[in-house]
């Protein structure tokens, strides 16, 4: 019986020591390694997990950041022998601030890591690994670098899965981008790239938007238009600074009503040509039907009349009616060359504003700063058929967008 006592007692003390030391504290943020397995067998390879958990309002960067950031740098510090596989990140969100677009992870991040074992080494010695890492960590006001070590021993034994830990790999599996079947493909102009993913569609509800691995290839942020082809979809995003070459890769995100999110990653070479396309109607991210956007400036123009600041004006309008002296025809005259000025003014305005936006084939977010949008979407003064004439996009307004996109 003491000798079963003791064993045991040993067992958690070495357990204890295997893994002390793997979790850091940043200035914004939490980082913690977890081991799929509670000992490394010679020969196979073992998972481990990175769970960042930044502090609320702060995010990380994918492995493509987009136009600010730095994606997370793993330094690792392993045993002879011992090799570490590609990073995996979960999908991004897109973030965009000031007018420059990001591609974050936000809240809790598990980025996966693959650790091969060489199949010689001993089992009387256990894996010192050290990581170094590098973690630009911002808000939406700052950036911080903020470097932490964490350490960490691995026994050397059976490989029996962690049972305390089984969940979290689980749940960080089914985060990341699952590999599509061959079939995906592109094209690309001096103005768009073009890419059809095989054997996805999308239902109502459902909102998409394409990550690409490379970074400049796409314009980041920018508009993209979803058209049903047979077999698939065909996206077709604004092309970047950098000329596509022979092969592009990346992630399609989908966001369901429900709240779940599934991921594909893809990997597209180029084409002479794309499946046909079987419904002419597009789907294009960020934008609001006209009416939907008319009917909203139509109700916020009656709440306007409501306001205290909008009375003395009235009262202005109600004087200069009554200094016409009961002459209909000048009343008449005054009010329609009123109505003519005010109207004729807007319209012009947002018939600019929306020629420049074809012009440049991207989201006026991306060309006009979000303070501009806010007066001209958002700001009850202005009068509702500017803000019509806007398609108001509301993200754009907010100077902080996601991806979205109506299902077909």
């Amino acid at each position: 019986m003491y000798r079963i006592l003791l064993a045991t007692l040993f067992l958690a003390i070495s357990v204890q020591t295997a893994f002390a030391g793997s979790f850091a504290k940043g200035t914004h943020y939490d980082a913690r390694i977890a081991v799929q397995r509670l000992s490394a067998k010679p020969g196979k390879p073992i998972n481990i997990a990175l769970l960042i958990q930044p502090e609320k309002g702060w995010h990380i960067y994918w492995s493509n950041p987009g136009g600010s950031g730095y994606a997370p740098k793993l330094n690792w510090t392993l045993p002879r022998g011992l090799t570490v596989g590609k990073l995996r990140h979960p999908a991004p969100t897109l973030l965009m601030l000031g007018g420059i677009a990001s591609n974050v992870h936000e809240g809790e991040t598990i980025l996966l890591q693959e650790l091969s074992v060489p199949a010689n080494i001993s089992k009387k010695i256990g894996l010192p690994l050290r990581l170094d890492l590098d973690l630009l960590v911002c808000s939406d006001s700052s950036c911080v670098p903020d470097p932490v070590r964490l350490d960490l021993t691995i026994p050397v034994g059976s490989g029996r899965i962690d049972l305390a830990e089984f969940a979290l790999f689980k749940h960080a599996e089914m985060k990341m981008p699952q590999p599509l079947a061959t079939g995906a493909k592109f094209q690309a102009n001096k103005e768009n790239i073009s890419i059809f993913i095989p054997g996805i569609t999308l239902s109502d509800g459902e909102t998409a938007r394409i990550f690409n691995d490379q970074a400049k290839i796409i314009r980041d942020g920018a508009r993209q238009t979803f058209t049903t082809a047979e077999g698939g979809l065909i996206i077709t995003i604004p092309a970047g600074d950098v000329k596509a070459g022979e092969q592009m890769s990346g992630v399609l995100r989908i966001d369901k009503p429900d709240g779940k999110m599934q991921a594909y990653s893809f990997t597209a070479p180029a084409a002479i040509s794309l499946p046909a396309v079987i419904r002419n109607d597009t789907i294009e991210t960020t934008s609001y039907s006209f009416l939907l956007a008319f009917g909203a400036a139509i109700l916020g123009g009656l709440l306007l009349n409501l306001m205290p600041c909008v009375f003395p004006i009235l009262s202005l309008k109600a004087m200069a009616l009554v200094r016409s002296g009961g002459d209909d025809r000048a009343a008449k005259t005054e009010a329609v060359g009123y109505s003519i000025g005010a109207i004729g003014m807007i319209l012009a305005l947002g018939a600019a504003l929306l020629a420049a936006d074809r012009h440049w084939a991207g989201p006026f977010s991306y060309r006009i700063p979000g303070w501009l949008y806010s007066c001209c979407c958002w700001s009850p003064p202005l009068p509702p058929i500017w803000r019509a004439c806007m398609s108001c996009r509301p993200s754009a307004a907010m100077g902080r967008q996601r991806a979205a996109l109506p299902g077909p």
